[in-house]
């Protein structure tokens, strides 16, 4: 409590070993740099704002006496000193009269730092100069007298380019002290942000000695942000890798279709001068694919690429809503057996199916889908999948949006999916032999 602050003797002392350091004129004015002032102090009007700061000046009919250091004297008006601050109205009422005068001490800071704040009790301005020389003592001295608009102007000026490397650990002490979350907060970031710098300055060394429970505290969020940052990190590769599969989806239903390059459907011509294909992962899938036709080690457990073409088409056919006119082969195939799979295999597959969409987004999926939505039950079931979708998983499809797509690689792409699916050898190669007829793809070199 700022009250706590204020002794029997209405005398508020803030010089201890601490403070005097941070508070001596020499260390201020080491810190004081080119600081900018925003407009707009004050609402009131200059003839009024002149006369309240000539009432102060001049001291008419004061009836306080304010002691300061080095023997220095402040006049004021014990009724406007009642009414900007409740602190000081209690020490008014506590404080001994000598000859119709009341006397306060304020002690610990500088008596020009005194007289700034005064003023501002009087008039709620300040000189920009004289702001930005004493904001240290002035936020101390508004947080301990409960002035609160003193206090957040002193913050903003604290907040906009005073902090440097060597300050900051004492303007954060000096946050904490005075109940500054928002300037405390700003501090702690810069600290986390120049650690080693920091952590080599003066005023940690200080810190160090007097408050090891800040400085232990200090270590102890730095190694939470480190492992934050790597998680957040991870989940972007991750959402990554998730968008890959996706465009990889898109590229597999294109090249069934439409047809790309040198390979397409088996009733489609290729065209002599095609334009440039949109789908950056068709090169990829149209090597795997090639490979895939002329292996001879299809079998489970042989090749991994062919393995990986099998989850490929697998996790297509989870994706696809409407198999029985899917041009991808074994669509339809893959549909009928996932009723005969395991319970933990399903499990796995959903969950890579519902990260992808959460990834790339509901509304996207229809570019997923080999023919456009024409019946009713289609599309109920796109509605379905969309309701299904909690707000947190919304948020975080905002936020996958704003991930900078990275060079496709299949090698990676399919890993990653595999990792998700664990390690278990596929069993489509005979359904593969069994119904290759009318939905394959064409090679031609």
């Amino acid at each position: 409590m700022a009250s706590d602050a204020i002794d029997k003797s209405t005398k508020v002392c803030l010089g201890s070993r601490w403070y005097e350091r941070l508070l001596k004129p020499k260390v201020i004015g080491k810190y004081i740099s080119t600081l900018r002032h925003p407009p707009g102090r004050s609402s009131v009007s200059a003839a009024t704002r002149d006369l309240c700061e000539r009432l102060f000046d001049e001291g008419y009919k004061a009836d306080v006496y304010i002691n300061t250091d080095n023997g220095g004297i402040i006049y004021a008006h014990s009724n406007i000193l009642a009414m900007a601050s409740p602190v000081m109205r209690g020490m008014l009422k506590r404080a001994r009269s000598y000859h119709h005068m009341k006397s306060l001490s304020i002690s610990g800071v500088p008596h020009d730092a005194v007289r700034v704040f005064i003023r501002f009790l009087y008039s709620s301005c300040y000189e920009k100069e004289e702001a930005k020389k004493f904001v240290l003592h002035l936020l101390v001295l508004s947080h301990a007298y409960v002035v609160p608009h003193l206090k957040r102007e002193c913050e903003q000026i604290l907040e906009l380019d005073f902090l440097t490397i060597d300050n900051v650990i004492d303007v954060f002490q000096l946050a904490l002290l005075c109940d500054a979350p928002r300037l405390s907060l700003i501090c702690h970031r810069k600290i986390l942000k120049s650690f080693k710098a920091v952590s080599e300055s003066e005023g940690w060394k200080i810190m160090k000695q007097s408050h090891p429970i800040l400085e232990k505290e200090l270590l102890e969020s730095l190694i939470e942000e480190e492992h934050s940052t790597k998680e957040r990190m991870r989940k972007i590769n991750e959402r990554k890798i998730y968008l890959q599969l996706y465009e990889a989806m898109e590229a597999l239903v294109h090249i069934c279709r439409d047809g790309c390059r040198t390979i397409g459907p088996h009733d489609k011509d290729f065209k002599a001068n095609q334009a440039p294909c949109k789908f950056v992962a068709c090169k990829g899938l149209e090597l795997l694919v090639r490979h895939f036709a002329g292996c001879k080690l299809r079998v489970p457990g042989g090749c991994n690429h062919c393995k990986r073409m099998w989850q490929l088409l697998e996790l297509h056919s989870r994706i696809c809503a409407d198999p029985d006119t899917c041009r991808v082969p074994l669509c339809r195939n893959f549909k009928e057996r996932i009723s005969k799979q395991s319970k933990k295999d399903e499990v796995r597959w959903k969950i890579l199916v519902e990260k992808i969409l959460r990834t790339k987004g509901i509304a996207d999926v229809a570019l997923l889908l080999c023919v456009s939505i024409k019946n009713h039950e289609t599309r109920k079931t796109l509605l379905n999948i969309s309701s299904s979708f909690t707000l947190s998983c919304r948020t975080e499809l905002l936020y996958a949006f704003k991930i900078v797509f990275s060079v496709w690689r299949l090698d990676t792409m399919l890993s990653v999916m595999e990792e998700e699916l664990g390690n278990d050898d596929c069993e489509g190669s005979k359904v593969l032999d069994g119904d290759r007829g009318g939905e394959g793809c064409v090679l031609r070199d």
